[in-house]
């Protein structure tokens, strides 16, 4: 693994991955050493998406830091079922694209709450609103 935890994006559908792909194009391979996906299907059980989030932490260890696409959903809720079992690190809710990359990009030695809650403040310059130029 290059330096530092995995990320594993948990959402409801695609979205997730397909996060992942996106930052390919912008940042490259990086991305694939470093960014796993699970992605909630339609009728899907809590239950069952906690197992599958399992499969991948039980074949990675639980150097993970899983980014869950919304606080209270089914993703986040199994999410944080992993982190009370202590299968790991952290978990944040509300990902976006300028999160991941700060992440993967960042100058973090720890990962540490206080190094996320920085990742997490930086990416939130990103949004805007315009109402006119």
């Amino acid at each position: 693994m290059v330096g530092g935890p995995l990320f594993l994006l948990v959402s409801h559908g695609g979205y997730a991955c397909s996060l992942i792909r996106s930052l390919e194009m912008i940042i490259g391979s990086i991305v694939s050493e470093r960014v796993l996906c699970a992605s909630l299907e339609e009728g899907e059980s809590l239950e069952n998406f906690y197992e599958k989030m399992l499969q991948i932490c039980s074949r990675v260890g639980s150097n993970v830091i899983v980014l869950a696409d919304m606080l209270g959903g089914t993703p986040s809720r199994a999410s944080l079922m992993l982190l009370k079992e202590s299968k790991v690190r952290a978990v944040i809710t509300g990902f976006n694209m300028p999160l991941l990359l700060e992440l993967l990009t960042g100058n973090y030695s720890s990962y540490g709450e206080q190094e996320l809650r920085k990742a997490l403040e930086s990416s939130q310059q990103h949004m805007k609103i315009f109402t006119s130029i």
